[in-house]
């Protein structure tokens, strides 16, 4: 049910851009985290379909892992494996060939 005063409209707004967590909860996304997330280890871009399937927790979509503060979609786990192992050489890889950093 919508309200008709401009506070409605600001919380309506903001919740357009409003995206599910793991807690449950939902975070504000900003236009620069609406970019396509790309697998670090493949290149492989996400729709945001699929990172709202893995966000749910979707097996068959993929797979996330967080390392420094931001979370990082893979395609499967052993790409995630790989990417634990040694996350800083999938990431400086990733800045050369126009990765999401």
């Amino acid at each position: 049910m919508a309200l008709d005063s401009p506070l409605s409209t600001i919380v309506e707004s903001a919740h357009s851009n409003a995206r599910p967590c793991d807690s449950g909860t939902t975070l504000n996304v900003t236009e620069e985290q609406k970019m396509a997330e790309k697998d670090p280890v493949t290149g492989y871009e996400f729709t945001d379909s699929e990172v709202g399937e893995i966000d749910k927790g979707v097996p068959r979509a993929g797979t996330k892992f967080r390392h420094e503060g931001k979370w990082y979609y893979f395609k499967s786990l052993s790409e995630r494996q790989k990417f634990i192992g040694n996350p800083d050489a999938y990431l400086e890889a990733g800045k050369g060939k126009g990765g999401n950093d």
